[in-house]
């Protein structure tokens, strides 16, 4: 292999690495909004769930 290819191919390779290390952290900016959301979602659905208990309450209520 000659030398000019052999440059090519490290020259490649450094391109490849600082691609790869871009697409980590953009996947780890990624993951770490997922998992923000995910929390989030969460305490919604908790948050809904009491409503829903509040609303059967005073439904219950009404009733009496």
């Amino acid at each position: 292999m000659s030398f000019l290819a052999l440059e090519l191919l490290e020259q490649r390779r450094s391109d490849l690495e600082a691609e790869n290390a871009k697409i980590k952290e953009e996947y780890d900016d990624l993951e770490s909004e997922y998992l923000e959301i995910k929390d989030d979602n969460a305490s919604l659905e908790t948050e809904k769930n009491e409503l829903k208990g509040g609303n059967a309450e005073l439904k219950n209520e009404m009733r009496n």
